[in-house]
């Protein structure tokens, strides 16, 4: 087997293990320009027939992966999950600091938790949901 042969079989190996989308941790670009730093996370684009993987890398770079001298891993399940949490908070965080909390009127928010009467903190916290 030449080694254009054996590229391309490895091309189709990594195209069915990381499809587009897959999310990679690099662990150490051999890269001596330029590398991505290790420990980067990024998510597949493709691979090309060289079976060299295109990733968009979480710091916007876009160098692909040389499986030959690059060590990289997949993110587990529960790993993507839990990427995907963070950033559901993040966006909450940046949504209630940027449109709820400048607008709470903080005398009146105090006031309504105090008395009977709560509607106004009612109001907060349904904005806040």
């Amino acid at each position: 087997m030449n080694e254009y042969e054996r590229l391309g079989k490895l091309a189709v190996e990594l195209r069915e293990k990381y499809p587009p989308g897959t999310r990679i941790e690099l662990i150490h670009m051999a890269d001596e320009i330029a590398p991505v730093e290790d420990g980067t996370r990024g998510t597949v684009r493709f691979i090309d027939d060289i079976g060299q993987i295109h990733m968009l890398w979480d710091n916007k770079r876009t160098l692909a992966i040389n499986t030959d001298t690059d060590s990289f891993r997949a993110l587990t399940e529960a790993e993507c999950y839990e990427e995907e949490c963070q950033k559901k908070a993040e966006r909450f965080y940046a949504a209630l600091n940027k449109d709820i909390l400048p607008n709470v009127d903080w005398f009146d928010l105090a006031k309504s938790c105090a008395e009977r009467d709560n509607d106004y903190s009612k109001q907060v916290l349904q904005q806040m949901h």
